[in-house]
């Protein structure tokens, strides 16, 4: 059975372009960069042309960062990863992210 899959819409392919956009103009080789919400883990591939050098993927849902995770295992980047279960939106986000000693140089939620 085939099925068709339909056109990405405009509006996608723009959104697509601008994070690519943003993502060049601010990240810079060996930068480590955290991404908030990662569960998708579909911006990991726009993060290689930037060449940053460590990747920390952060979301409040286990299966998201489990999909983050086998998604960037499954594409071979050229930098390091790690995905982490915390939720952003908790009081606590940013004790807990002390706590851990996640420091990073570039943060972003697209």
């Amino acid at each position: 059975m085939n099925v068709a899959v339909p056109p990405q819409s405009p509006h996608l392919h723009l959104y697509d372009f601008a994070k690519s956009a943003i993502i060049n103009f601010f990240a810079f080789p060996y930068a480590t960069v955290c991404g908030l919400y990662c569960d998708g883990g579909m911006d990991t591939d726009k993060w290689c042309d930037s060449q940053v050098g460590h990747y920390i993927g952060i979301s409040a849902s286990a299966s998201g960062v489990n999909y983050a995770r086998e998604l960037w295992e499954n594409r071979r980047k050229p930098f390091t990863a790690e995905f982490i279960e915390l939720d952003p939106s908790d009081d606590g986000f940013e004790a807990q992210v002390q706590e851990k000693g996640i420091q990073v140089d570039i943060v972003c939620c697209m």
